[in-house]
């Protein structure tokens, strides 16, 4: 089996382990535009869009199209590229400033100096936090050449009635919140002297009793 072949098995590995944790989804699906510039014998630089979505607590799937312009012994061509990208994440739920990740899959390039070649494609990210609904992120990756990208990401989309992440907490109606029990001190006054009562009958104190055979809470000396 020849390297290649390797390389695209275990890409499809990779991505047959994190399919089946799509049922733990914390987040929605994810939008992108890059450009990306791709040092090769082939040099080329290229704008692209991604749809990301979640496959689990730790990773995101990303589908990303991408062109541009390739260029090589002086003449220049249009240029295509399609990946199929894992990502995977460090830091999913953003307790610090920047979201390191490392990411894998396939590419599919083209230009018409080399044609249509499979790429295999390894590298790591850094995410910043999302400001104005947006995250940059930049990559450093290996696949048909060094690839150096620059992405910006919207805030991912969470489906209607789909929890939100832990450390994210919203606040609930106010009819939701538990009315807290009075704690006056016409409450406590009432059980003290309910309390000394009972001491006073127990211990030859007050023995004077209301018509109705009740303690009289509000007994203040001796009977006489």
């Amino acid at each position: 089996m020849n390297p290649m072949h390797r390389g695209w098995l275990a890409t499809l590995a990779l991505v047959a382990v994190a399919a089946p944790l799509a049922a733990q989804r914390p987040t929605g699906r994810q939008f992108e535009g890059r450009v990306d510039l791709v040092a090769a014998d082939t040099p080329s630089l290229q704008l692209g869009l991604g749809l990301n979505i979640p496959a689990g607590i730790y990773v995101r799937v990303a589908a990303i199209v991408a062109g541009g312009v390739a260029h090589r012994d002086d003449v220049t061509h249009g240029a295509a590229r399609a990946d199929l990208v894992a990502r995977f994440l460090l830091d999913p739920y953003r307790e610090f400033p920047l979201g390191l990740y490392g990411l894998g899959g396939l590419s599919a390039m083209h230009d018409p100096f080399e044609g249509w070649r499979p790429r295999v494609m390894v590298g790591v990210g850094v995410e910043s936090r999302v400001r104005s609904g947006r995250a940059i992120a930049a990559e450093l990756s290996l696949g048909g050449g060094v690839r150096m990208g620059v992405a910006v990401r919207r805030a991912a989309q969470r489906a209607l009635g789909t929890p939100a992440p832990i450390g994210v907490r919203h606040p609930r109606p106010a009819t939701a919140r538990k009315a807290k029990p009075p704690q006056g001190r016409g409450g406590r006054s009432c059980y003290a002297a309910v309390i000394a009562s009972l001491l006073r009958l127990c211990f030859g104190g007050c023995t004077k009793r209301s018509p109705s055979r009740r303690i009289c809470c509000n007994c203040s000396g001796d009977s006489s």
